[in-house]
């Protein structure tokens, strides 16, 4: 009797000598809901961005009781991939690196945070009482498939430019936001003086056309584009008795 990964293996084996090359196939390994890992057969086509998964964790069960062999699984998988490929709209995998692409197909799921507490680890969320609230990007899919569903991990905010790490007094806290919303949230007191900084100007000890020192040392880099617009603003800012108003 074969383990679950030389179960996989051989599936997989089989499902790509059925394809004949028509189709890549792979084992994934993923985290749903409530921290149940799930192993499946991904699928893409030579001349496609988009694919599939076939979870293939049900079948090991039936496999391990006696109910079918390892053969019949692998023809039923290869029926389900053929059935459903047919019908995947193309995913333009460029579209995930734009923000603005991205941002109307996002919407929000809860799941309990005790129970998927490694896999917050890894995806932006919110807490709520006892729950959390993670983030899907909605995908086209198959006609008869349903909604396909990718969920928004850490490095895609990343990418996106979305994490904000805001640095206190005392303490540094991590969200997730743009930073030109949080720009134009804060006011004339602070300025971004580059894409990846926003300072408060009552905090500037010292400035150049290459950096500015901010109390406590902390050094950050000005943009070339950004220093004229930096100078106005912090004069400004003296001028007006360091309110900011």
């Amino acid at each position: 009797m074969m383990n679950m990964e030389e179960f996989a293996k051989a599936i997989l084996v089989a499902v790509r000598e059925k394809s004949d090359g028509t189709f890549g196939a792979w084992i994934t390994t993923v985290t749903k809901n409530n921290d149940v890992k799930l192993t499946g057969i991904s699928t893409v086509s030579p001349d496609s961005s988009s694919g599939l998964s076939v979870y293939i964790d049900d079948y090991y069960k039936a496999y391990r009781q006696g109910k079918i062999g390892v053969d019949s699984i692998a023809e039923e998988i290869y029926r389900q991939i053929t059935k459903h490929r047919g019908g995947l709209k193309e995913i333009n995998t460029a579209d995930f690196l734009q923000w603005d692409m991205i941002k109307h197909h996002i919407y929000a799921k809860l799941v309990n945070a005790d129970w998927n507490e490694e896999e917050l680890g890894t995806v932006p969320h919110r807490h709520f009482l006892d729950l959390a609230v993670v983030y899907y990007i909605k995908v086209d899919g198959a006609e008869n498939a349903g909604m396909l569903s990718m969920k928004i991990r850490n490095q895609y905010l990343e990418m996106w430019g979305h994490k904000v790490i805001l640095h206190l007094e005392d303490q540094e806290v991590e969200y997730y936001a743009r930073l030109r919303d949080m720009e134009e949230a804060l006011g004339k007191a602070f300025f971004r003086i580059h894409k990846g900084y926003v300072i408060g100007l009552s905090h500037v000890e010292s400035y150049s056309r290459a950096e500015v020192v901010l109390a406590g040392g902390h050094r950050l880099p000005v943009s070339k584009y950004k220093y004229g617009e930096f100078v106005k603003a912090y004069l400004r800012f003296l001028q007006q008795g360091g309110t900011g108003k």
